[in-house]
């Protein structure tokens, strides 16, 4: 008999009628979402813009990018949050390589304060919560009756344009503490976002599907969206691309993978050599599951899953799912290639 958690849709349905579930609660209120969410977060990059064209600030930005789940295309209505990247014009933030860590550290702090301060300004009355991280500036905007997070992060361009460029730079990210890593990291916000947006609109619709059992089903904790995203992601190519699938075929493939963390040692193919994704696995990450982020290879995307019991939690989690009337009669057969 199945849980009472599983006597709600989508999880008592019959497979067959997943699609139109899908459409009706997950669809169509997040295309409608999308739509005022833009128009919110618009408003404030042009209120970032504004300040730093101004004398309140001594720093100017380059180009501001809308990354989160809005960015990417995968946003689900009401589980969902908003990065901006502030590329910040030198020589009030150079690149790490440049000034080393110690003086990129004080420069960001410093510019991180200010952003604070005047953001809190310009947008407090449609705004809350503004707190500063050693990375962003975090806070909520109104939407319509909701309140949206934002992760405002500035950087440096430390991530060069050329291939042997960005070698150089992993390797230098090797010699670093996983916590100096992180200041490299944001600058892959970009090129991380475009992954996801280059994605079959069939790949999306998958990934809101997962996220939406996430935040139905795990702790707020395990609501990360790019590791998520990056295992639809993962699943679907090895089931060969397909440009139709069934909805829940796609979503048992993705809870049997998240039954399976445990032993996972892998990471993107054609991204980068195997030679040095296995250089970086044996030299930070030992301990599975690991899966290297196809962008920044030194980040294992599935860090956050070796803390506490998460991957416990996820593992019951995912088998009462395998088990409800929406999946428990899904076969992934050889030939579909979803099952590898």
């Amino acid at each position: 008999m199945a849980s009472a958690d599983m006597q709600e849709p989508p999880w008592c349905l019959p497979p067959r009628e997943l699609e139109s579930w899908y459409q009706e609660n997950i669809q169509k209120g997040t295309t409608l979402f999308d739509d005022t969410c833009s128009k919110a977060v618009n408003e404030v990059v042009k209120t970032i813009q504004k300040i730093c064209s101004t004398d309140k600030v001594v720093f100017d930005v380059s180009k501001i990018v809308k990354g989160g789940s809005l960015g990417k295309g995968t946003m689900v209505k009401d589980f969902s949050d908003i990065d901006l990247v502030a590329f910040i014009c030198p020589p009030q933030l150079k690149p790490v390589k440049e000034v080393g860590l110690h003086n990129y550290q004080q420069q960001l702090k410093t510019i991180l304060t200010d952003l604070k301060r005047e953001l809190e300004i310009e947008i407090g009355e449609r705004s809350r919560s503004f707190r500063t991280t050693n990375f962003s500036v975090q806070f909520s905007i109104r939407v319509d009756r909701e309140w949206l997070d934002v992760d405002l992060l500035p950087t440096a361009k430390n991530v060069p344009d050329d291939k042997k460029g960005k070698l150089d730079l992993f390797q230098t990210m090797l010699a670093e503490s996983w916590w100096d890593r992180k200041f490299y990291s944001v600058s892959f916000v970009k090129s991380q976002l475009e992954f996801i947006q280059d994605q079959d609109g069939c790949v999306k619709e998958l990934i809101r599907l997962v996220k939406y059992w996430a935040h139905k089903k795990l702790p707020g904790n395990l609501h990360h969206s790019y590791p998520l995203e990056l295992i639809t992601i993962f699943r679907w190519q090895r089931g060969g691309k397909q440009k139709r699938f069934s909805l829940a075929l796609g979503l048992k493939s993705v809870l049997l993978m998240l039954t399976s963390l445990r032993g996972i040692r892998t990471y993107w193919k054609g991204r980068y050599s195997k030679a040095f994704a296995n250089q970086v696995i044996d030299k930070l990450y030992t301990t599975r599951p690991v899966m290297l982020d196809p962008i920044n290879p030194t980040s294992n995307v599935f860090e956050i899953y070796h803390d506490d019991d998460n991957l416990e939690v996820i593992n019951v989690e995912a088998w009462k799912t395998l088990r409800s009337d929406l999946l428990k009669g899904v076969v992934l057969r050889r030939r579909q290639r979803w099952c590898r």
